[in-house]
């Protein structure tokens, strides 16, 4: 399968740039993966940023795992990339 047939979109550039963020991000972690066992610390994470950018069903259906990621990282600001739309889905 290649890189871009992992995502769903009607947009060729939705599917390059989720493509491109998610190579980047296994570069990035790739290192870790040397370190069999390491652990992080949720503690310690400031920053986490989601992107959605599909549909209002995927977005309503996504508020379980959101929730879920608060509570995972207490601390940490979240950024939720979305739709102009969705703000007052996402602010409820």
């Amino acid at each position: 399968m290649g890189m871009l047939e992992r995502y769903e979109s009607t947009s060729f550039k939705v599917r390059l740039f989720c493509g491109l963020v998610d190579c980047l991000g296994a570069v990035l972690f790739a290192p870790l993966k040397l370190f069999p066992g390491g652990r992080y610390d949720a503690g310690g994470i400031r920053r986490i940023v989601i992107f959605r950018l599909d549909g209002l069903g995927d977005l309503v259906l996504s508020t379980a795992a959101l929730r879920a990621i608060r509570r995972g990282f207490p601390r940490a600001r979240i950024t939720l990339v979305a739709a102009p739309w969705a703000a007052p889905v996402i602010e409820h």
